[in-house]
């Protein structure tokens, strides 16, 4: 889903491992809860073996694991980029092992983007709890009960905010 090398690659482990550079790319571990360690495959390279995540566990770790405009703009790109190869009812579940505020994030994004997120908002109990993607965010969505930047008016589908 990526045309561009990147410098860095995050692992997520149930251990804690020092950051790592090797041939100047950066390897990067991320400590997680066993719920959230998992969606992955096994393949073999150079005889080796390695997991890697499905892109839709991948996604999810994304906006998980990371907090701002930029990162959930770049999901934005690939949902709508790669929607017609996405397993939606995938990524609906691992959304749901992640925070809430990642399942907020995401019942967003899909509403913003006109994609139905009506079983992903069914799956989770309405919390009167309020989140925001980003400490500064100002504009309010009360289905999610989400906070979210100016930036993703541009996405917006939907009526009524």
């Amino acid at each position: 889903m990526f045309d561009q090398f990147t410098d860095q690659f995050t692992s997520v482990s149930l251990r804690q491992y020092k950051a790592t550079d090797l041939d100047s790319i950066r390897y990067r571990f991320i400590n997680t809860q066993q719920k959230m360690y998992a969606g992955w495959e096994s393949v073999e390279i150079e005889n080796m073996s390695a997991k890697i995540a499905f892109a839709e566990k991948a996604l999810v770790d994304m906006i998980h694991f990371r907090n701002g405009k930029y990162t959930v703009d770049l999901v934005i790109e690939k949902l709508q980029t790669y929607e017609e190869d996405l397993d939606i009812a995938r990524l609906f579940h691992f959304a749901r092992l992640a925070s809430l505020k990642t399942i907020k994030t995401f019942g967003l994004v899909f509403d913003l983007l006109g994609l139905n997120s009506d079983k992903l908002y069914q799956s989770f109990e309405v919390s009167r709890s309020t989140h925001r993607m980003s400490p500064d965010d100002k504009i309010f969505n009360a289905k999610w009960r989400l906070y979210y930047d100016e930036y993703f008016k541009k996405y917006r589908q939907v009526k009524g905010e």
